[in-house]
């Protein structure tokens, strides 16, 4: 049985997407340990002294250990992979499954693929966070395009954050009276 180029170029591109985004956890986690290092040296968290930390001089145990990352790394390739071939499985075996239109392959596929980005996307977001970034612009302007998109024009600043959810039902459950 051949795989059908359209699943498999999906499924190259999801693993692609998956090796960038590991690669940029990963360095995102050096860098929050970095800066632990640093801040527990009492060095000055510059970018030199993070390179340096990085590099040279934060491979001891507590901070980077290089066995306990590629452990880690080893074992989130080995799982995605799991993950993506399983998608591509199940593509293949619901080839004549459909509710409504839409094909159940590519949807169930489609949402293992989601699944692995966004728990790669969250722990980017943790290790900012462990970094001491507790939100970051990029956040905030993607934030405010995804609201605009469904019609809500709110500016998100600061404070206003956890203000964010109760403005949202709300400006939704406004917009659903008028349409009524």
């Amino acid at each position: 049985m051949l795989i059908p180029s359209q699943v498999l170029g999906d499924a190259l591109l999801a693993l692609l997407l998956v090796i960038i985004i590991v690669f940029i956890d990963t360095l995102t986690k050096w860098t929050a340990i970095a800066i632990r290092y640093c801040k527990d040296k009492e060095y000055n968290p510059t970018v030199m002294n993070l390179f340096r930390a990085i590099f040279f001089r934060a491979w001891e145990t507590g901070y980077l250990e290089s066995k306990k990352y590629k452990w880690n790394i080893m074992i989130k390739f080995v799982s995605y992979s799991t993950v993506i071939f399983l998608a591509v499985f199940i593509y293949l075996l619901f080839p004549q499954y459909e509710i409504q239109g839409f094909h159940i392959g590519k949807i169930v596929s489609l949402l293992l693929y989601v699944g692995v980005i966004f728990a790669e996307l969250f722990s980017i977001a943790e290790n900012l966070k462990e970094a001491g970034y507790e939100r970051s612009q990029l956040f905030d302007k993607v934030l405010e395009a995804g609201l605009s998109k469904i019609g809500v024009n709110y500016r998100v600043d600061g404070d206003k954050m956890t203000e964010l959810p109760k403005k949202v039902s709300t400006e939704i459950e406004r917009r659903t009276d008028e349409r009524n």
